[in-house]
């Protein structure tokens, strides 16, 4: 079972941590031997909270879907409109803190569109313009979906759609006319151009919204029950407030989606807008470790798996690029990563990284952007966490 999950309720006993109210862990053997080893990682994030570099933060590590360590750490909620004035009732973080995950939803639409793939209802190497017959014009009818996964396509990196008036759906059209800045397979730009497009392919093709499609075809088959776009108000209490936006003018962005542009198109987009916790985000990144599937259920075949990590970018300078997932990134992976590691990262402080080598995965959450994004960087804190792990893993 995935995660080592035992269904056991109340107090936890000695070789579990609890990750849920109801739901205990199980570590994997001689893991609880190790327990001061993990100090290091304990003392990276709470450095990090008291220098202000985050207001708090949960961490999980797992090896083999077995879950090593999971621990929150500081606020969820501590400030109102800057690093010094606090809230009246500050917030901690728990395990069960659900974050606005940002562009770690990439990873989500990017699983949707090779659905479709193995579906047979898109192909990967067809023009855009075929399943979307108002991508067109500015060169555009050479992009492929392959593009548009790898961020080859040439589309810029971003466009301020909030600042267009009138309803999603105009803010949208301006994202699909949006004219390529390079000619396709010849420079990799992280594009959430390319990714607005990419989630609008999965609506017209499934013939369902984005966000419908997601929780039918990859939140409900992995048990993904904290995971959301638009979280329902019922879960304020336990989402971790990010910005206090002043363009466009929003206050303290709390439930509600902290990427303008995502927020623009009415909270659901295949760039950014889903919402979750460290506990579901594990059930995601185990899926790709195991191939595709997760307790007895298949969501992708494993040759689609495969095919995500494959290195798709080959001789394009900086760009380490499978289908959604990145690949080789020491600045947030660790200083030995290679070829075999695959994560992303999120705006707001979230990140995940999968070593498909050894079976170990790290997630980082965090609201690094609560009360501003102009906070200190948190990358240095990131490949902290990354080396601490590989070289506790692998003793």
């Amino acid at each position: 079972m995935l995660l080592g999950v035992a269904m056991t309720i109340g107090v936890s006993v000695k070789g579990e941590v609890p990750i849920l109210s109801s739901i205990m862990i199980r570590q994997p053997e001689g893991i609880e031997m190790k327990q001061n080893k993990w100090n290091e990682i304990d003392g990276i994030m709470q450095q990090a909270v008291e220098k202000g570099v985050i207001p708090g933060g949960v961490v999980l590590v797992a090896r083999n879907g077995m879950i090593a360590k999971v621990q929150a750490y500081g606020w969820a909620a501590r400030y109102r409109e800057d690093r010094k004035t606090l809230l009246p009732q500050a917030v901690q973080a728990t395990t069960n803190t659900v974050y606005d995950v940002a562009s770690l939803t990439k990873l989500f639409t990017a699983t949707a569109v090779m659905q479709l793939v193995e579906q047979g209802r898109i192909s990967l190497d067809v023009p855009v313009v075929r399943y979307l017959s108002d991508f067109t014009g500015e060169g555009k009818e050479s992009i492929t979906i392959r593009h548009l996964l790898s961020h080859t396509s040439g589309l810029p990196a971003n466009l301020p759609l909030y600042r267009t008036p009138g309803p999603p759906e105009k803010r949208l059209r301006v994202a699909m006319e949006a004219k390529p800045v390079a000619t396709p397979g010849t420079r990799c730009i992280y594009s959430d151009i390319g990714y607005m497009v990419l989630g609008e392919l999965v609506h017209r093709v499934s013939g369902k919204s984005l966000d419908q499609y997601m929780q039918e075809q990859i939140l409900q088959p992995l048990s993904m029950s904290s995971t959301a776009f638009r979280p329902p108000s019922t879960w304020k209490a336990r989402i971790a407030p990010t910005e206090e936006q002043t363009v466009p003018s929003r206050g303290l962005v709390w439930s509600e989606v902290h990427d303008e542009n995502a927020w623009a198109l009415g909270g659901v987009a295949g760039h950014a807008g889903l919402f979750s916790t460290v506990s579901d985000l594990a059930r995601f990144g185990q899926m790709f470790l195991n191939e595709g599937s997760l307790d007895g259920v298949r969501v992708l075949h494993p040759s689609s798996v495969r095919e995500m990590f494959r290195l798709q970018t080959p001789g394009l300078p900086h760009a380490n690029r499978g289908l959604g997932w990145e690949l080789h990134q020491p600045w947030y992976m660790g200083e030995h990563a290679d070829g075999k590691r695959a994560g992303h990262t999120g705006f707001t402080g979230t990140s995940i990284v999968l070593d498909r080598e050894t079976g170990w995965m790290l997630i980082v959450l965090t609201n690094r952007v609560h009360p501003t994004r102009e906070g200190p960087s948190i990358s240095n804190m990131r490949k902290r966490l990354a080396d601490a792990v590989e070289k506790i893993i692998e003793q």
